[in-house]
């Protein structure tokens, strides 16, 4: 699809290199005083910390945002990161990273005016140095979440992109005009959620081999080019073999959606639909403990696996667009006043940090294309936190810099400004004692601006 650069951000809700690396030096700083789940609960990970890799949305199928590493501040800058265009090009937006132990994979969009941006992914070193560039050459790069499956990073960015590990060459693409969030499965193949018609194959939630073949799809809607259907929220986990998808559809023309905005399950296998509930859910989703949780109309929700009832609610103004972490036998969601946790079998409140810009944001694209009309591209997701469940801490980032709060009590045990960002940082995915985050600018957080990859080290 050719989009043009002249969109209309439309918020739903505000807030807050070259070859080569660049020390920083250190931060600015002062004291202040898990896997799919399998049906199992997903409350800790164990007492010694590892260095288990973050390799999708919310570190794993269910979208716990649980690492098992271990970080405490002070964090300094260990590296920054810049990717370079190629010749005549600029970098349009800079996303988001995964990482391993090994490796760290940055999305980001090469210039391709007068469009939005290419789909382009650098694999870079731990140590800040570029190791191979994949870049699609396609125009409209949202920033949907990549995750690694077997031996590809898969991207699901104006297209879905099967891009080999080893040499970032890569083998299978759907072809373009598909966006939305992914989890890996076991034969290195992904379930998605595709979150606008636009000039695409539609709206649908399903399942992807390695070759790109579709396995099985459900919500099937939008199948003329005028439809201008979207999913401002896409949200999908994977929990004890059921796949949970939260749409909020929305129409941009004549056409109404077919299925109401709401959740759904599927068996992640088949595709063979379970029970739906209708709602609008305002964040993506996370699973565990027997529930999915989410942001329904100002409150944390938590829903039943078994048939998507209630079985809990608690109020939180402002509520952001990140699915609540998962942590330490904790729901955590961060609003308007800062963050807050609840017991995530009861719903019971256990702490409130004040903190401001802590709130995740969505956003969406209103735009006329090919197909004439109004067409909705589909939200892409910013984070702002990610526990370390060994050493008991949540890593959160706000308007004025990273904050380490303790899981147990919440109390801000470190805060502090970046060396050398040049925006407020987001988007923290953590490996060992490592935290990679990513600047690109505040009002386009996940988004539309160029940025750097920053790596910050931890006690």
């Amino acid at each position: 699809m050719r989009v043009a650069t002249g969109f209309v951000l439309c918020a739903l809700a505000c807030a807050c290199g070259d070859s080569g690396t660049s020390n920083d030096g250190g931060a600015d700083a002062s004291s202040d005083a898990a896997s799919d789940g399998g049906g199992q609960d997903v409350t800790e990970a164990g007492p010694s910390c590892g260095s288990g890799a973050w390799l999708t949305y919310g570190h794993d199928g269910a979208r716990t945002f649980a690492s098992d590493g271990c970080v405490q501040g002070p964090l300094t800058v260990a590296w920054s990161y810049s990717p370079a265009p190629p010749a005549s090009a600029t970098v349009n937006a800079v996303h988001h990273a995964l990482a391993a132990s090994d490796a760290v994979y940055l999305q980001w969009a090469a210039s391709d005016g007068p469009y939005i941006g290419t789909t382009a992914a650098d694999k870079v070193s731990t140590t800040g140095t570029r190791v191979w560039t994949f870049d699609s050459g396609s125009d409209a790069n949202m920033g949907d979440w990549a995750s690694v499956s077997g031996s590809n990073l898969v991207i699901d960015a104006d297209g879905v992109y099967f891009v080999p590990l080893a040499d970032g060459k890569m083998t299978v693409t759907t072809g373009v005009d598909w966006w939305g969030q992914t989890i890996a499965d076991t034969a290195g193949g992904v379930w998605f959620a595709d979150t606008s018609k636009s000039d695409g194959p539609g709206l649908f939630v399903g399942e992807l081999d390695v070759t790109a073949k579709t396995l099985w799809q459900g919500n099937k809607q939008g199948t003329n080019c005028g439809d201008s259907l979207g999913d401002v929220m896409g949200g999908i986990a994977l929990d004890g073999g059921t796949l949970f998808y939260a749409p909020s559809y929305t129409a941009g023309g004549s056409v109404q959606p077919t299925f109401t905005s709401g959740l759904y399950a599927f068996d992640a296998a088949a595709g063979t639909p379970k029970w739906n509930v209708q709602t609008t859910p305002t964040s993506t989703i996370s699973a565990g403990n027997g529930l999915i949780y989410l942001i329904e109309a100002g409150a944390v929700v938590a829903r039943k696996e078994s048939d998507g009832s209630v079985d809990w609610t608690q109020p939180l103004a402002g509520a952001g667009a990140q699915a609540p972490v998962l942590a330490d036998g904790l729901a955590i969601a961060a609003g308007n006043a800062g963050v807050s946790a609840f017991d995530a079998k009861t719903g019971k409140p256990a702490w409130s940090t004040a903190l401001t810009g802590a709130a995740a944001r969505a956003y969406t694209l209103t735009l006329t294309n090919g197909c004439g009309g109004s067409q909705n591209l589909g939200a892409a997701i910013a984070t702002t936190m990610a526990a370390a469940v060994p050493s008991d801490t949540l890593v959160v980032t706000a308007s004025d810099g990273v904050h380490v709060l303790s899981l147990a009590t919440g109390a801000d045990t470190w805060t502090g400004k970046v060396t050398g960002a040049k925006n407020v940082v987001h988007d923290p995915v953590i490996v060992g004692k490592t935290v990679y985050v990513v600047d690109s600018p505040p009002a386009s957080i996940g988004g539309f601006g160029p940025g750097q990859l920053i790596a910050l080290t931890g006690k």
